[in-house]
C-alpha cells in the first residue's frame, strides 16, 4: 500500500503522467488479487489464490493463442490440465488453507513453466504478486 500511495501523491503533482496511472493501476490490481496479504480470512485468500491462477490461466492461454509455435513442456501441459480442474471445481474445498496452498503451487508451476516467448508479454500485476509467492 505504501508504493501505491506514493504513486498517488506523486500523481497529484504530476496528472497528466501516463506512467504513474499505470504504476497505480498495476499497484491496486496487486493489492485486489495477492491472497498472502496479511489479515486476510481464509475464505478471501482461497477465493484470490483461484482468481490469481485464473489470471495465470487466461495469460498462458493468450500466449499460446498469439505464440502457437512456441513450445510446451509436459510440466506446463500437467499443469495447465490440473489449473482447469481446479478452477471446475465449484463447491467450497475440506479446507481453504489446504485448497490455497494446491492453487499457488499451481500457479508458480505455471509462472515457472511459461515459454520464453510467454515471459515479455506477461501481465505485470501477475508477475508480482506471484514473484513473492513463499515456494511450497
Amino acid at each position: 500500500m505504501a508504493a501505491r500511495d506514493a504513486f498517488k501523491h506523486a500523481l497529484a503533482t504530476r496528472p497528466s503522467d501516463e506512467s504513474l496511472q499505470k504504476k497505480i493501476a498495476i499497484s491496486d490490481r496487486v493489492l485486489a488479487m495477492d491472497p498472502t496479504m496479511a489479515g486476510l480470512r481464509a475464505a478471501e485468500r482461497y477465493r484470490r489464490s483461484r482468481d490469481l491462477l485464473s489470471a495465470v490461466l487466461a495469460a498462458e492461454n493468450q500466449c499460446q493463442e498469439s505464440n502457437p509455435e512456441a513450445p510446451m513442456s509436459d510440466l506446463l501441459t500437467s499443469a495447465l490440465d490440473s489449473a482447469r480442474r481446479q478452477l471446475a471445481q465449484q463447491r467450497p474445498p475440506a479446507s481453504y488453507g489446504d485448497a490455497t496452498d494446491d492453487n499457488l503451487s499451481l500457479v508458480k508451476q505455471l509462472w515457472s513453466a511459461r515459454p520464453k516467448a510467454c515471459v515479455s508479454g506477461s501481465d505485470e500485476a501477475v508477475g508480482r504478486i506471484v514473484d513473492h509467492i513463499p515456494a511450497h
